[in-house]
């Protein structure tokens, strides 16, 4: 069904996505103008763009922007009326064969309906297979930009042709525009990739693609976000844990993985017969997730109800065959780490345990003063387990949800394959919402795994899991802090929290005693006694480094016993007694979530 404008939390909003779904039809026109025996496939609207799928000869370019914005400016000055027309499957199929439109005609073959809504503009001259919602007439579309060419799929399939997606935004006033457009300079400036790159925080290598390398700078930040969580998922009664990488088949047929998800897991050589380890014949893979190992180490052995909830973390390595199209950075990898947790609770403990992860996850982004939002995401169509397990688990969610007070939305169909789940989306310093943490009510697997545990009359019950990850992956989360504090990580968690720098070579030996003050304290700091001028090495570090704070030491500090102290984004701050400023940055490194 198309969206409606309940569906959108303001009218602008309901405006700017018919605009936005109305200019992608206007670029494919353009593009099918200029490209003559161009290809549609589909064009949807964004959050604050559109794109369209085209398939050309030769594919379209970077160069070719322009010019396609230039016929669409001929396009929307006409004025044109959208016109939406329903057809037969026999009038819609003839429409687009008339066209050479062939995935359009994929598309109405795999939709079983009865009428084809489409719609045209351009006096008719101009028709595309689309539900809508749309503008009323093309004027409203003046304020628009073509953003950037990729490349996809079809339908995201690699047996399918490729094809190149054009996308581009379009907003009600120029200002709007205007503004969108310096947001994204921004963003540019602030690309994760870019900036890993120049602050030597990560990189890839040709003969591992999607997995990234953790250099020295960036391994402190991964290692300081894995000892904060640890600090407050073990504080509160979790058990660390630690599964294989590789496992056999049998494991993933029993947990549905090898049904629902194979086509994104590692499989290794040919079928295998391990006949001393008992295993049976069949393939091993990479492990995709660690919940079915954490369903095994839960029924390893007898459990009470007195036991419950029972909460493992682990943060073992990960691995998922992802296509190379939809890697990006380090915001999706094939390999990487989850702080993974996973619940088993008693029915009635339910709600409780939600609360707390809702009140966990609260800690934990409040403090990179990052707002969170929620979404309920509910039964996807390769769903698997009895649906009145699914309605039980998603209205327990749904109750939850409304308890916490916070707002939420629904999400329909977006759940995992073995249960619903709340999505926390996560908006940065420009305004950009990320999916990150993820927290999934599963009466499924417990099903699938025989999980019992003994209950106050000693009868066996079944329990419930509670799968979590608060950062998602390590990997996503590190890549939006990023782009989020621009490179200029929390004092606690920046790589070097402080630089010591000597006015000249002359006072290198105080640098160096209060450098390691500042060490013994389990501060990370540096000490630059180069011979370059005082300035450049500030500028070196602030700059490049992008350090908090930088002391600076001179013949007046080393008599004093002092530091000149600068902080980024600050300046200047005058000068502190050396035990103050070890005190201090003490306290700035006291960070718990």
């Amino acid at each position: 069904m198309p969206e409606t404008q309940a569906d959108f939390e303001s009218p602008r909003e309901w405006l700017l996505h018919r605009m936005r779904h109305s200019c992608a039809h206007v670029m494919a026109q353009a593009v099918r103008d200029l490209f003559p025996g161009a290809s549609l496939g589909t064009g949807p609207a964004l959050k604050d763009s559109f794109y369209y799928d085209i398939r050309t000869e030769p594919p379209i370019n970077e160069a070719d922007l322009p010019r396609i914005e230039e016929r669409m400016r001929e396009i929307i000055s006409s004025g044109s009326d959208f016109v939406q027309h329903d057809l037969s499957r026999t009038e819609a199929e003839k429409l687009f064969e008339e066209q050479g439109q062939e995935f359009k005609l994929g598309l109405i073959k795999k939709i079983d309906e009865n009428t084809y809504s489409t719609y045209s503009h351009d006096a008719g001259g101009f028709i595309d297979l689309c539900r809508g919602p749309h503008v009323d007439n093309t004027r409203s579309l003046r304020f628009f930009k073509l953003m950037s060419v990729s490349s996809a799929y079809w339908q995201a399939d690699p047996k399918n042709p490729q094809l190149s997606r054009v996308y581009g935004t379009v907003w009600d006033t120029p200002k709007a525009l205007k503004l969108h457009l310096r947001r994204l300079e921004e963003a540019r400036k602030r690309d994760h990739r870019k900036l890993g790159k120049e602050m030597g925080l990560f990189t890839f290598f040709p003969f591992a693609p999607g997995s990234p390398v953790m250099l020295p700078r960036g391994m402190v930040i991964y290692r300081q976000l894995g000892e904060k969580i640890r600090e407050l998922v073990l504080g509160n009664g979790y058990l660390e844990v630690r599964g294989p990488i590789l496992c056999h088949q049998s494991l993933w047929e029993q947990s549905g993985h090898w049904q629902a998800y194979k086509e994104h897991m590692f499989l290794l050589g040919e079928d295998h017969d391990e006949e001393d380890e008992g295993d049976g014949p069949g393939r091993y893979s990479l492990k995709p997730m660690n919940c079915p190992v954490h369903m095994n180490i839960f029924g390893m052995e007898r459990r009470s109800y007195r036991e419950l909830p029972l909460r493992f973390h682990d943060e073992g390595p990960l691995h998922r065959n992802e296509l190379k199209g939809a890697l990006g950075g380090i915001t999706r990898t094939r390999s990487f780490c989850q702080d993974d947790t996973h619940h088993f609770v008693r029915e009635q403990q339910i709600g409780e345990e939600i609360q707390r992860i809702l009140s966990f996850v609260d800690r934990v982004y409040s403090t990179f003063d990052m707002k969170v939002s929620l979404e309920l995401s509910t039964r996807p169509e390769k769903a698997l387990g009895d649906p009145a397990l699914w309605e039980r688990a998603e209205a327990a969610l749904q109750q939850e949800l409304e308890a916490s007070g916070k707002r939420w939305k629904l999400n329909p169909g977006d759940g995992a394959f073995y249960g619903p789940k709340i999505d926390f989306h996560v908006e940065d310093a420009l305004g950009r919402t990320w999916q990150l943490a993820t927290c999934q009510l599963d009466f499924v697997l417990p099903e699938r795994f025989d999980l019992t545990y003994q209950d106050e009359n000693d009868q066996a019950a079944r329990p419930v899991v509670i799968h979590v990850a608060m950062y998602g992956s390590f990997e996503r989360f590190l890549a939006v802090l990023i782009e989020h504090t621009g490179g200029a990580f929390p004092f606690w968690l920046h790589p070097e929290q402080v630089a010591v720098v000597s006015v000249s070579q002359d006072w290198n030996d105080y640098g160096e005693e209060v450098t390691a003050a500042l060490r013994r304290v389990g501060i990370r700091a540096v000490f630059d006694g180069s011979a370059d001028k005082v300035n450049a090495k500030i500028a070196r570090a602030t700059k490049e480094l992008r350090v908090p704070a930088v002391a600076v030491v001179g013949g007046r500090e080393a008599e004093e016993r002092a530091i000149s102290l600068r902080l980024r984004g600050e300046g200047r701050k005058g000068s502190r007694a050396l035990e103050d400023f070890v005190a201090w940055c003490v306290e700035q490194n006291d960070v718990h979530y």
